[in-house]
C-alpha cells in the first residue's frame, strides 16, 4: 500500500510548527549565536516567486528575509499573502506571534525529524544550509502543497522583479541578457522530453520494420 497524501491541514500545522522553530533561529542570529554566510541574493523574489515555493522553502525564505536579508515590509507581505492564499492560517499566524493548534479535527502536524536536529545544531548559516533545511521539511510532505508546479517563464521573472520593485537597470540586464519568453523552462524540458521519446519510438519502428525484411540499418 503507498502512503498517502498530507492534507492541507497537515501542511499548515506543520508548517506552523516549523516558523516557530524560524522564530528560535532567527533570535540566535541576532544574538550571534549563529553566524551568517550566505550568499547575496540575486534578486529579491516577489509574489510570483513565492507562488511556487515549497513548504519548505516558504519556511527558510522567512528565515533568511527576516535574519539574513533583512527584507522590506512588502516582501514579508508578499510571504503572508501566500500563506494566505494556500489557507495556512495556522502558519500565519504563528508567523505573527500566535502558538500554533496542536490538533484540528483530529488532523496533527507531520513529524520533521531531520529538520529538528538540524536546526538544534545550527551554528554556521549559510545558503547550502537553508537548502538543507528547506529539504528536510519538504521531505515529509507527501503529494501537493498548492504552490504552482511550474518555474517562472523569463516574462514571468521580468514581471516578479518589477512586482518587487527592482532597480530598472538590473531588470534591463535581465531581459537582455535572458530575453522575455512567454515558455517556462519546466514545459520545455516537458515539450523535450516528449520528443525525444517520440523520435525513440519511432526510431524503434524503423528497427523492426528493416529487421523483418533482414535488413541492417
Amino acid at each position: 500500500m503507498s502512503p498517502r497524501h498530507t492534507t492541507m491541514r497537515e501542511i499548515d500545522l506543520t508548517l506552523a510548527r516549523t516558523l516557530k522553530k524560524v522564530r528560535e533561529l532567527e533570535a540566535r542570529v541576532a544574538t550571534q549565536r549563529i553566524t551568517v554566510s550566505a550568499h547575496p541574493r540575486t534578486r529579491v523574489p516577489g509574489p510570483l516567486t513565492y507562488a511556487r515555493m515549497s513548504t519548505g522553502q516558504l519556511a527558510m525564505a522567512a528565515l533568511a528575509g527576516a535574519a539574513i536579508y533583512h527584507w522590506s515590509q512588502q516582501e514579508q507581505q508578499f510571504f503572508e499573502d501566500e500563506l494566505l492564499s494556500r489557507g495556512f492560517d495556522q502558519a500565519l499566524a504563528t508567523w505573527k506571534g500566535n502558538d500554533p493548534a496542536e490538533v484540528i479535527d483530529g488532523e496533527t502536524a507531520v513529524e520533521t525529524p531531520r529538520f529538528d536536529q538540524l536546526a538544534s545544531r545550527i551554528t554556521i548559516l549559510t545558503s547550502n544550509g537553508l537548502d538543507n533545511l528547506a529539504g528536510a521539511v519538504d521531505e515529509v510532505i507527501l503529494g501537493g502543497d498548492g504552490r504552482i508546479p511550474t518555474a517562472l517563464s523569463p516574462a514571468e521573472t521580468i514581471e516578479d522583479m518589477h512586482l518587487a520593485g527592482m532597480d530598472g537597470e538590473a531588470i534591463a540586464a535581465f531581459e537582455e541578457g535572458v530575453g522575455t519568453s512567454t515558455i517556462s523552462p519546466t514545459d520545455e524540458i516537458d515539450a523535450q522530453t516528449a520528443l525525444g521519446l517520440v523520435q525513440e519510438e519511432d526510431a524503434a519502428l524503423v528497427y523492426e520494420a528493416t529487421d523483418e525484411q533482414g535488413l541492417s540499418l
